[in-house]
């Protein structure tokens, strides 16, 4: 986790709430005329992207090999 999850993570979740960009900028503390919440600090997730805790076994023990 980065500084950038930190306000991409609430950004992202503004733009799914319909949010406008001007109120996200003032709660990013970008300037009111800023496009860095949409070029930057939106990050929708889908189906192929990569999440690195897909590899974090269930209740800490690896599953079993087929």
């Amino acid at each position: 986790m980065t500084a950038h999850s930190l306000r991409a993570g609430p950004n992202t979740e503004m733009v799914a709430a319909s949010v406008p960009l001007r109120e996200r900028n003032r709660r990013g503390r970008w300037s009111p005329e800023s496009h860095t919440a949409d070029t930057v600090y939106d990050r929708p997730e889908t189906d192929d992207q990569y999440d690195p805790l897909s590899k974090v076994p269930i209740g800490g023990h690896k599953p079993p090999s087929s």
